[in-house]
């Protein structure tokens, strides 16, 4: 009896493989021009290459928490303005097929005007709706990773 369990065990092991999709460890997104990396081990998004405008360096945080592969998000936002220290906030959201990509939610952070404390925090910011859509060509960024 105890042979039989292993071939049957070994057939039911060796048909896994076929039926699942590999589940990448990383993947490369666009969010408002910025390339964004998200590492599904880390569970993080950081810059990659962000737009020439933004006060970031490549690798700095823009969300870290829990992100499934096209599943659920949620966690930590990282918010930047030139001149002062990141603001981070409370999001959730996830993956949306109508996009295609991550779509998370949460009150963003309201400075002080003309300075960088943190006075309140609301849904009417940009920064209150974060979109990571999916970029095409993984490899021409994941390729010397």
């Amino acid at each position: 009896m105890k042979p039989f369990r292993l071939t049957v065990s070994a057939v039911v092991f060796s048909a896994v493989p076929a039926l699942a999709s590999p589940i990448p460890q990383q993947e490369v997104l666009d969010h408002n021009g910025s390339i964004m990396i998200v590492d599904y081990r880390e569970q993080t998004i950081r810059y990659l290459l962000p737009r020439r405008s933004l006060p970031v360096e490549s690798v700095q945080m823009s969300f870290a928490g829990t992100i499934q592969y096209h599943g659920v998000a949620e966690g930590t936002a990282y918010v930047y303005k030139r001149g002062c220290g990141f603001a981070m906030y409370e999001v959730r959201g996830g993956y949306d097929p109508s996009v295609p990509g991550y779509v998370m939610v949460g009150a963003a952070p309201v400075r002080a005007k003309g300075g960088c404390h943190v006075v309140g925090y609301t849904m009417e910011s940009k920064n209150s709706r974060l979109v990571y859509k999916d970029i095409d060509d993984q490899a021409a960024y994941l390729g010397d990773l």
